[in-house]
């Protein structure tokens, strides 16, 4: 439930990029466009490159072994994504959807170890966005235990309508990012309606009382 990292993030990576001689940079990356509902890759694939996001909006998704789906990240304009299976050498174990029509960068493996070899500034970059990950996972894994199903709904529009407000979130969407399924999520958009806190016009939701849902996702008991 989080973004992977700030917006300033593939910046080092640019840089290191463009510091390569011009053969090398050239077969080191292309640019990739991606249609909303396109796959990038698959769970179960073998990762082959490492992805700058440019424009536009890509998700990170996993199915459980029951066929329930559950959105685990977003990742937008200045984020990267695919470095957790690429560094752990291993299978990725997420679906990588473009929610939104995407403009990446794809850097192929074996030019992104070259580049960590180069520019060890890269390698903390790496270290600092899966601790600030794993910190925020186990925080959310708390959360997810403890907070009622409209508290899990109000902090999802809180965040996904501050991450990407232009975005029309689906009800399916907010169902997965919160772990809750669609019609719990539609019960609660009708309840937090009802209480004045937010309104829709067509199927784009809208706060109205941002403070006041905000204190409702901090709440201890309902």
């Amino acid at each position: 439930m989080t973004r992977a990292a700030n917006s300033t993030a593939i910046q080092p990576w640019l840089d290191a990029l463009a510091a390569l001689p011009a053969r090398t940079r050239q077969a080191s990356w292309v640019e990739k466009r991606c249609s909303r509902g396109e796959f990038i890759y698959r769970s179960g694939n073998q990762p082959q490159a490492l992805y700058l996001v440019r424009k536009g909006l890509v998700g990170a998704s996993l199915i459980t072994p029951k066929g329930s789906q559950h959105l685990l990240r977003l990742f937008h304009a200045g984020d990267y994504f695919g470095h957790r299976s690429l560094f752990a050498r291993q299978p990725y174990h997420v679906d990588s959807l473009c929610l939104e029509d995407a403009e990446l960068i794809q850097i192929n493996k074996n030019q992104v170890f070259a580049l960590c070899d180069q520019h060890p500034e890269l390698l903390y970059n790496q270290v600092h966005t899966l601790a600030v990950q794993l910190g925020l996972a186990e925080i959310i894994r708390v959360d997810m235990h403890e907070k009622m199903a409209v508290q899990r709904v109000a902090e999802a529009l809180v965040y996904l309508l501050d991450f990407d407000p232009q975005h029309r979130w689906t009800r399916r969407e907010i169902a997965e990012f919160c772990s809750t399924t669609t019609e719990t999520v539609i019960r609660c958009v009708g309840n937090l309606k009802q209480q004045g806190l937010i309104t829709q016009q067509g199927r784009k939701i809208i706060i109205l009382d941002r403070p006041q849902l905000i204190k409702l996702c901090q709440q201890q008991h309902l």
